[in-house]
């Protein structure tokens, strides 16, 4: 494996991490100090983003990027840079939404609306944050999973049913009706 890819994926990594734990810390006093001015998607962020640093915070280490395969850690890459876009776009939003002590009212409104602004905005990065999170932690199960050994070629399988079920019993008056309901059925939808 090339080392250096992998201390590129382990630098991004912690990059992510660094900028994460800010933003997460920031989003929570800002949920904390005023949660019913708070948009349903930043509460939703705010409740996704510690697992999301908690799942690449398994990644941190180069030993462990460097088990990893080359596509995998390209893969890897693409959503730790993903997520650190995501997260500083929420660091923006929440720059211009969070009310500061003292603020006039006229500035207090501007920021309402600056909020239902980016309303949409908010919603489509809570989404791209689940499927990175879905994708990582996919990555985990799959990582963890043990692989079953593969089957020799040579190791033959029979199915034999016949011994599986009971013995054919003829119900010749069952199909008689079920023939006259579907006869009956078909007739009725011609008309």
């Amino acid at each position: 494996m090339d080392p250096v890819s992998a201390l590129s994926v382990a630098s991004a990594v912690v990059q992510f991490l660094d900028i994460g734990i800010k933003v997460a810390r920031r989003l929570s006093e800002y949920n904390n100090a005023s949660p019913k001015e708070v948009p349903k998607a930043l509460q939703s962020i705010n409740t996704q983003l510690p697992l999301l640093l908690n799942a690449l915070n398994r990644v941190r280490t180069d030993t462990e990027v460097d088990k990893i395969d080359v596509d995998t850690r390209c893969i890897l890459r693409g959503v730790v840079h993903g997520c650190t876009a995501l997260v500083e776009q929420v660091e923006s939003i929440i720059s211009k939404m969070a009310p500061a002590p003292g603020e006039a009212f006229a500035v207090k409104i501007r920021k309402v609306l600056a909020s239902l602004k980016n309303d949409e905005k908010i919603w489509a990065i809570d989404k791209s944050l689940q499927t990175y999170i879905s994708v990582l932690i996919l990555h985990h199960v799959i990582d963890s999973a043990e692989v079953p050994p593969p089957v020799p070629e040579e190791t033959f399988y029979f199915d034999v049913r016949e011994k599986q079920v009971s013995p054919w019993t003829e119900r010749d008056s069952l199909i008689q009706e079920m023939d006259a309901y579907l006869y009956d059925a078909a007739r009725s939808q011609v008309k």
